[in-house]
């Protein structure tokens, strides 16, 4: 017989099982399932789409593409709200439909990060202090903080690498 185990760390990792297990388990096929990218997402979206027999139009799905990364769970529940709701209403979904739609999830997820917020929490993270997050320190436990907090305010803002650049000295 087969079965089917799921777990957030790879068998080597599960320390509270008993060796057999973990051995046995490590025996078996190990996926790693990743988040989704930008493209994945699409595919996510048409391939629930086709099931459903529902159409939208490609600026809705690259919309929902672009805002929903969190999880497929996610993404298929907006899809079923947006399905249930143009049935309801007898209507063809526009861009800005689903926006109102889908607003109340958008609200919980629309808080604006700073550069500051970003650099407060990279600082306490690797536990050095806020200046020197800033300075012209070259050296590895100041460095690397510091382009994970330039790299993180690039992917979290909207802010180009010079304005980036001009937070960081």
């Amino acid at each position: 017989k087969q079965i089917i185990i799921t777990a957030d760390k790879s068998p080597g990792e599960l320390k509270q099982l008993d060796y057999r297990i973990t051995s046995r388990l490590s025996g078996g096929l190990v996926v790693d399932i990743l988040p989704t990218n930008y493209k994945l997402r699409i595919k996510i979206i048409k391939k629930k789409l086709d099931t459903k027999k529902a159409y939208f139009d490609s600026e809705i799905i690259k919309f929902l593409a672009k805002k929903i990364t969190t999880s497929v769970r996610e993404l298929e529940g907006c899809i079923n709200k947006l399905i249930a709701y143009s049935d309801l209403m007898k209507s063809k979904l526009e861009i800005s439909n689903v926006k109102d739609i889908l607003s109340d999830l958008f609200r919980e997820n629309s808080r604006k990060l700073s550069i500051d917020d970003i650099q407060s929490q990279v600082s306490k993270h690797f536990n050095i202090n806020f200046a020197d997050l800033c300075s012209k320190s070259r050296s590895r436990s100041v460095s690397r903080p510091r382009q994970i907090a330039m790299y993180l305010s690039k992917e979290l803002t909207e802010l180009s690498y010079p304005e980036i650049g001009k937070y960081f000295g």
